[in-house]
């Protein structure tokens, strides 16, 4: 087999294992197409406002098979910084390394019986990953993957982040900042969504419901276009915008906004919020013609 050294700097691959655990890697078309499983998707607010900054200017990889966990961290990233090789790649290296310490425990050990007969715990066929080869890729950037409950604080004010990376089940996606500005970046959706500061939270906290593990990205991001953009039209922004005006999309803590629906139920302070998202007035909506 050819050899070449991969993004993170390991040596050749093992083709025969790829062989083994990924056969449709070698075939025209693989014998999952039309039979992913859907996951459960998010709850989606379609803003119909123009995003704060050109889409084009972001990186969004669209899903192909089951590999959202490729996908999330190259939308993370902002870039084709991981191929398929490489996570399969780190995925082979645990799974020596959790066999080995299975191992020591005997062959007969229920967890090292079990272990042998899933073929190991961290790579499925058709691309799914577990958190911990995301979490070993994303090593090798000075990055870390925090569950972002234990962390105090965060999902309360969740502005002042970088990027939440969220799970349920099979499928992985990323809610990133650029500049002040927030985009869900699923793999699902044809183009990367705005999420305004007044939705963020709620989003979150609907994801958390719904049953979704959400995790804290700690570390520097990789500069990226979208940040020049970002950084761009807020300084536009800030610049038009006249002395004394509101701003609402603008990151900012509790405040005004958060004084005036002190007053409101949970289901008028959900609805607040959601037509703020959408540039609609919830007290005074538009009338049909």
């Amino acid at each position: 087999p050819q050899k070449r050294m991969d993004g993170l700097g390991n040596a050749a691959y093992d083709y025969s294992y790829l062989r083994n655990t990924a056969p449709w890697l070698f075939t025209q078309q693989s014998p999952h197409v039309g039979q992913m499983r859907k996951p459960k998707k998010e709850p989606q607010i379609l803003n119909p406002n123009p995003p704060p900054i050109p889409l084009e200017t972001i990186y969004h990889e669209k899903q192909q098979e089951n590999m959202c966990g490729l996908h999330v961290l190259n939308n993370l990233m902002q870039d084709e910084t991981f191929s398929l090789m490489d996570l399969i790649q780190i995925a082979q290296n645990l799974d020596e390394k959790e066999r080995a310490c299975l191992l020591e425990g005997g062959e007969d050990n229920p967890d090292f019986l079990r272990f042998v007969a899933d073929g190991g715990s961290n790579y499925e066929t058709g691309g799914n990953f577990s958190v911990s080869v995301l979490r070993e890729a994303l090593s090798v950037y000075g990055l870390e993957l925090v569950p972002a409950a234990a962390t105090p604080g965060v999902l309360e004010d969740p502005l002042p982040q970088h990027a939440f990376v969220c799970n349920y089940r099979e499928h992985w996606f990323v809610i990133r900042r650029f500049g002040p500005y927030w985009f869900n970046m699923n793999s699902l959706f044809y183009e990367p969504q705005y999420v305004s500061p007044t939705f963020l939270g709620l989003l979150l906290a609907q994801l958390r419901s719904d049953g979704y593990t959400i995790f804290l990205v700690r570390g520097p991001l990789p500069p990226c276009s979208a940040d020049t953009a970002a950084e761009a039209a807020e300084a536009a922004r800030v610049t038009d915008e006249p002395a004394g005006a509101p701003t609402e999309d603008a990151p900012h803590g509790p405040g005004a906004r958060d004084a005036e629906n002190a007053n409101l139920t949970e289901e008028e302070a959900l609805a607040a919020a959601i037509a703020a998202s959408l540039g609609v007035d919830a007290q005074n909506p538009p009338q049909p013609n």
